[in-house]
């Protein structure tokens, strides 16, 4: 279960949470399905085409109350894909919507480098995305 899931108090006010990246899992899905949130992972790597097309269908266009991506910005190379992600994000926010994000800073040199086969970490501090997080959706807190 990722920590963001602790830090979020207010369940009862989220209908739709988009989670951008959540991995292979079903644990958040079956823990906010039993408090009644309906739950879409959006993870191109780790959902088939239909799951990541119904996420796209039921959170696009402004339909998430709540939107989560947990470990994802460290894990891309490229500037332009993170900024795909967040983008994605946006696209999904109404008003009211809140968007947590999770960084792992891994060892905080802000040198990036691969971790394995197709594998990445940024290894940048938090602050580092803030930034381009405000860029998206302005008052950014850590």
């Amino acid at each position: 279960m990722p920590a963001t899931i602790k830090f979020i108090d207010h369940w009862d006010r989220v209908d739709v949470c988009l989670d951008i990246g959540g991995g292979r899992f079903s644990n958040v899905a079956d823990y906010l399905g039993s408090i009644g949130v309906s739950y879409y992972n959006y993870d191109p790597y780790n959902q088939s085409y239909e799951q990541n097309l119904n996420a796209v269908e039921h959170c696009s266009n402004s339909r998430s109350d709540l939107v989560m991506i947990n470990n994802v910005l460290n894990v891309i190379q490229d500037k332009q894909g993170r900024y795909k992600v967040l983008m994605q994000a946006h696209n999904a926010c109404h008003a009211g919507t809140t968007v947590y994000t999770l960084i792992y800073e891994g060892d905080k040199t802000g040198v990036g480098k691969s971790t394995g086969s197709d594998k990445w970490q940024e290894n940048a501090r938090t602050a580092t995305y803030m930034d381009m997080h405000s860029q998206f959706f302005g008052d950014v807190k850590k």
